[in-house]
């Protein structure tokens, strides 16, 4: 899964061939194109800035996308074609999560959301799927959880913290 970073400056990239230039985007939204040459810049460039949650809900109703829209990878969801009438849904449990780990990812779950809020439901689902890749990769569930809340704390500051992959 992208870093949320990458997913909100890619979708950003589509709201510019939406717009035409950066100056429309700066403008809709109110704010200097510089700042949208900033955003636009790949991580460690100098002056790059991420796209902070307010920014990304700003962008969102000032171009009339859902809520979460930002955060949400395009690529994700391609269609791999209509499912065959003879499917047999036990074929697909292998790519499935096992009962423990999925247990101990929604624990983290609740922990970072007890602290730092609810996330939109697609988010939260996407994150649990995430968690659970790092869990079976042997990630620390403590580690995990500093992670998230690292992140979540720098997105309400408007930077971006450590990304723990989203």
């Amino acid at each position: 899964m992208k870093p949320i970073t990458q997913v909100r400056r890619e979708r950003l990239r589509e709201l510019l061939a939406e717009a035409g230039t950066q100056v429309a985007v700066a403008l809709r939204i109110g704010k200097d194109k510089n700042h949208i040459h900033q955003w636009l810049l790949d991580p460690g460039s100098k002056g790059a800035r991420n796209i902070g949650s307010a920014s990304a809900r700003l962008l969102e109703q000032s171009f009339a996308k859902g809520e979460g829209w930002m955060d949400t990878d395009p690529e994700a969801f391609i269609s791999v074609g209509e499912p065959s009438q003879n499917h047999d849904y036990r074929h697909s449990r292998a790519a499935r999560p096992t009962a423990p780990i999925l247990a101990e990812a929604v624990k983290i779950m609740a922990i970072d959301e007890e602290v730092n809020g609810a996330y939109p439901p697609l988010k939260h689902a996407e994150l649990l799927l995430e968690l659970c890749d790092r869990i079976a990769a042997g990630e620390s569930s403590m580690k995990l959880v500093a992670q998230a809340t690292k992140e979540r704390q720098g997105e309400r500051n408007g930077t971006q913290g450590s990304n723990a992959g989203r």
